[in-house]
């Protein structure tokens, strides 16, 4: 039930924003305008991703248990969200991008102990991989579905949609 009463509260929370950071969008310089590789023709506001954020941050500080990796799950977001916003406003070379990606992957894996130690079936059961593995595995499948997710956003809702499905499905 406590999965159900955090999923209501986020998407309230996150629909109750969007339409509020609209209005203040254009002071935040948070304008999409349109140009040729747009599929809209008049400028859009991109403070979705700051609402979905706000209605992320709300039930998992409120209910989360107060551990290290719940801690450094926050700041892992934290760090890509702050990277996304300013890549919407300044256009961020890919480089400074995939640094911040890594960094938040590393808090991830370093301060909160989240690494990929066992590949299910695809080795012999009882087989755990090393530290020296495992981290780097971690670190690449954090940054490759970041960038996947990241991939996906440039029509209205897709990446929300795509990680909406996928977190059903892992739920």
């Amino acid at each position: 039930m406590i999965l159900l009463t955090t999923l209501l509260i986020s998407l309230f929370i996150t629909m109750v924003l969007i339409p509020l950071f609209k209005t203040y969008a254009v002071q935040l310089e948070a304008m999409d305008i349109p140009n040729g590789r747009s599929v809209h023709t008049c400028p859009k506001p991109k403070v979705g991703g700051i609402a979905m954020t706000v209605g992320f941050l709300i039930p998992v500080l409120l209910w989360s248990p107060k551990d290290p990796f719940s801690a450094s799950v926050v700041i892992g977001s934290l760090i890509v969200v702050t990277l996304g916003f300013f890549d919407d406003r300044h256009s961020l070379d890919y480089k400074s991008k995939f640094v911040g990606q890594i960094i938040a992957a590393l808090v991830v894996t370093l301060h909160g102990g989240g690494m990929i130690k066992s590949l299910g079936t695809l080795l012999p059961q009882g087989v755990v991989l090393p530290d020296w593995l495992s981290l780097p595995l971690t670190v690449l499948v954090i940054v490759g579905v970041t960038n996947a997710i990241n991939l996906s956003d440039g029509l209205d809702g897709l990446a929300a949609g795509v990680t909406a499905i996928v977190a059903l499905v892992l739920t």
